[in-house]
């Protein structure tokens, strides 16, 4: 298989009407509601029906706050929030810039106090996901490292790979780490103590910009950019690799490519700058 070009049906869609949404730091809850930023201190819910929400990071525990900006995004299987944000502080011994870790249950009160992230650069850009066990995997931006971490902000793991670019972080069935290679057209599958367990290769000019994991079909999701045709696609794959259809998503974007997110409870969505999809 792999030959089979499907088109998009109808899938259950909400505009965002009035607003932009910050689809590149964006997560889905067990209930399907998406979790986006909001402002550099704020989150957003936005769930399937109904009004939004808005819910304020609990503020620093040390130092008065210079600048802050929320880097990554996602929820455990529990509905835990997991916010990583980068903050400029004024503290006695001058500036300091340091990535923290806040975690919210899901009521969206506030679990654990800020754990400050020390082992990360705090220059560059991170992307995060949850493992079914609440182990944390972070890696950024320019950086060949893997970081796994408890949901405490402990580090237990880390390891070194080639990818050194944001393009898609995801969790698949077995709890392993998929992470692009820096041509994007390579899968790669990684054990938490990063051994390489296979590879994915994608078909001719197909580039990864997202990964998600069906834990009801168990199915891996690969959203791809192709772009001769300036188009996105969505690329489903078996655990073991077999490429089963590949479904034209959308034309193009306007600043930040459409995100895409699940859940172990099930829901997948499609985040982009105007609309959700939820598939």
């Amino acid at each position: 298989m792999g030959d089979e070009l499907t088109q998009l049906p109808n899938l259950p869609n909400r505009p965002i009407l009035g607003e932009d949404i910050a689809a590149h730091f964006a997560a889905v809850n067990g209930h399907g509601d998406v979790i986006v930023e909001n402002s550099p201190d704020t989150i957003k819910i936005i769930p399937k029906t109904g009004k939004s929400k808005v819910v304020k990071l609990p503020e620093p525990s040390e130092g008065r706050v210079i600048k802050q900006y929320i880097r990554g995004l996602a929820v455990d299987k529990n509905n835990n929030v997991y916010v990583v944000s980068w903050l400029k502080t004024s503290t006695e011994i001058g500036e300091v810039k340091r990535y923290v870790l806040d975690v919210l249950d899901e009521n969206y009160n506030v679990k654990q106090d800020s754990r400050r992230l020390e082992y990360l650069d705090a220059t560059d850009y991170v992307t995060i996901a949850v493992t079914k066990n609440n182990d944390i995997v972070v890696i950024q931006y320019s950086d060949p490292q893997v970081f796994v971490i408890d949901n405490t902000g402990k580090l237990k793991h880390v390891f070194e790979l080639g990818s050194r670019f944001l393009y898609g972080l995801g969790i698949c069935g077995q709890d392993d780490i998929m992470i692009p290679s820096d041509d994007f057209q390579i899968v790669e599958i990684y054990s938490e103590e990063g051994n390489l367990k296979s590879t994915i290769k994608l078909p001719e000019g197909h580039e990864v910009r997202g990964l998600a994991f069906n834990y009801v079909i168990c199915k891996i999701i690969v959203l791809t950019y192709v772009g001769k045709k300036n188009s996105f696609f969505l690329l489903c794959y078996t655990e073991a690799g077999e490429l089963e259809t590949e479904t034209f998503f959308c034309r193009g974007y306007d600043v930040f490519p459409p995100r895409i997110c699940s859940h172990p409870s099930g829901p997948i969505v499609i985040v982009s700058e105007k609309s959700i999809t939820f598939i």
